[in-house]
């Protein structure tokens, strides 16, 4: 399932930057991150360019990423420097299920704990 992400791009005063790239990293990292412009179907881009509005939409596939995983949004415009936007979340907030199963070869012992992401 695909999630989406949209914001404005505005400089520092609050102005609204039309026709502004957009890079999406993983969270903390200079490694592009799978996007794409459409909630279906389309293939990977490594980026978007926001309206004359300012506005931008992206989409993350949680076949790609854990749910938890989280990210960092660059905005660049040409004469200005870019502005990062680190720990975002794209996925939303669910609560994870802990699951307790016990290895095959051992009896009485406590067993491992398997986490997983809703």
């Amino acid at each position: 399932m695909r999630y989406s992400f949209n914001g404005v791009a505005r400089d520092n005063s609050g102005n609204v930057w039309a026709s502004t790239i957009i890079y999406v990293y993983l969270e903390g990292t200079t490694t592009k991150a799978n996007i794409y412009k459409a909630i279906t179907g389309g293939s990977v881009v490594d980026r978007i360019t926001s309206g004359t509005d300012g506005v931008f939409e992206f989409f993350v596939d949680d076949v790609d990423y854990y749910q938890s995983q989280k990210f960092k949004i660059r905005i660049e415009r040409e004469g200005f420097m870019p502005k990062d936007y680190d720990s975002i979340t794209v996925f939303p907030v669910l609560p994870l299920t802990i699951v307790s199963t016990q290895p095959p070869d051992s009896s009485g012992s406590n067993g491992d704990f398997l986490i997983f992401e809703a």
